[in-house]
């Protein structure tokens, strides 16, 4: 499994709900129902840097380093149907100023009214799963995590759990968390089809031009059969399966 030593599975409740708002969007800026796997990246990425500053020369996010760290990271919900999740566009008072040169500005069109989205989902538990190149240090920061999304968006952890991963010599598996659908077939159980960014490194530097790449997951709303197409299979310690992209195991 080339440097996957193990994976840090997390038991994380949120305290109101949570708000990742797409990109690009500007006077308008809805959010995605369920958090993308860079949001994840992101929340862990906070207590990894507060304690010990990573080195990001030449790279604009110390994310990037997590993301390096933790190859793949998948989740699923634990009691509340993502499919039933309560989605709202909160009205917010919000400065344009933002961006604009001193010379363009206008005292007249300093502020202006911009609808926020938020996912309601008080209380909820979600399992979050990382897997990594170095369980112990990631299973030990993972309990600073405070937010997933926006800084409003708080949670606690409530379990960590460091497990042992090993390859499963199957064309069948059933799946319980996130997964995407172009490397598994004929998926079999009750589940979401949801459109997020792909995970990739590259949307942690900087260029300028560069659209956002999305593709579907399936997000199991119970355990769902799938065969594998372009995947590995995995098992940990807890005897649950994953389906990891098989380029992505062989790079990490």
């Amino acid at each position: 499994m080339a440097g996957i030593k193990g994976a840090v599975s997390l038991r994380i409740q949120f305290h109101w709900g949570y708000s990742v708002k797409e990109p690009i969007f500007t006077a308008s800026q809805p959010p995605f129902r369920i958090p993308p796997q860079s949001t994840l990246i992101g929340a862990l990425s906070y207590p990894i840097s507060v304690r010990k500053r990573p080195e990001i020369e030449g790279e604009v996010s110390e994310a990037i380093q997590t993301l390096k760290l933790c190859p793949w990271v998948t989740y699923r919900f634990l009691d509340a149907d993502p499919s039933q999740l309560i989605e709202t566009m909160d009205i917010n008072r919000v400065s344009l100023s933002l961006g604009v040169r001193s010379e363009h500005l206008n005292p007249r069109t300093l502020w202006g009214i911009q609808p926020h989205g938020k996912i309601y989902a008080p209380s909820s538990e979600m399992e979050v799963v990382y897997f990594t190149r170095d369980p112990d240090f990631v299973g030990e920061r993972a309990w600073g995590i405070v937010r997933v999304g926006t800084k409003e968006s708080l949670v606690s952890v409530e379990e960590v759990e460091v497990r042992e991963v090993s390859p499963v010599d199957s064309e069948e598996i059933e799946i319980l968390h996130l997964t995407p659908l172009d490397i598994v077939t004929s998926p079999y159980g009750s589940y979401m089809i949801v459109r997020l960014p792909e995970l990739r490194p590259e949307w942690y530097e900087l260029r300028l031009g560069r659209g956002i790449d999305y593709k579907r997951y399936i997000l199991p709303l119970n355990s769902v059969r799938v065969s594998l197409k372009d995947a590995v299979a995995l098992r940990d310690s807890a005897g649950n399966h994953y389906a990891l992209p098989r380029g992505l195991i062989g790079n990490a």
